[in-house]
């Protein structure tokens, strides 16, 4: 879904412009904390900086999903333009990252003290909340249909998304 627009298939428009808003994003906050001068250019760049400075697994999420959020709403059109399973994904991913961002943050709404093992983007067991590892197929674009991918996804992510 990244690969070039020169490709064979070319990848997703939508799916490249959120990603190179986050690399952009973690560039410009990593260049500002090396002592470039100016000031950040949007308010997830900030987000960047602070986690930069003080990491900490709630600061990482943060800018993450700041910068995810500010590329998806930046990018609708191009959203529009994927076929309905593509947006669903889409949807999918961004409520992964969001309702994770949100247990360790709250760990009392969900999971206790489950969460910083969980939900930490340290630890490998966050992938039980993120991966979409069967549902996104090796191939752009995808040609299921909505239902067979969801069919397709493991059990716990089903559930997870339904709840």
């Amino acid at each position: 879904m990244l690969a070039p627009e020169t490709s064979d298939p070319p990848g997703s428009p939508w799916w490249r412009a959120v990603n190179e808003r986050l690399l952009r994003d973690k560039a410009e906050a990593a260049l500002l904390c090396a002592g470039a001068p100016g000031v950040a250019g949007a308010p997830s760049v900030e987000c960047w900086v602070d986690f930069i400075r003080s990491p900490a697994p709630r600061r990482w999420y943060r800018a993450h999903n700041a910068s995810i959020v500010a590329g998806y709403l930046g990018h609708e059109d191009l959203a529009a333009a994927e076929r309905q399973v593509e947006r669903f994904m889409m949807n999918v991913a961004l409520l992964r990252v969001l309702f994770t961002h949100a247990m360790l943050a709250e760990p009392r709404l969900a999971l206790g003290r489950l969460v910083p093992l969980m939900a930490d983007p340290r630890h490998r067991n966050v992938q039980l909340f993120l991966d979409l590892g069967r549902s996104f197929p090796p191939e752009y674009p995808v040609t299921a249909p909505v239902e067979e991918t969801v069919l397709d996804e493991h059990a716990l992510a089903r559930v997870l998304d339904t709840v």
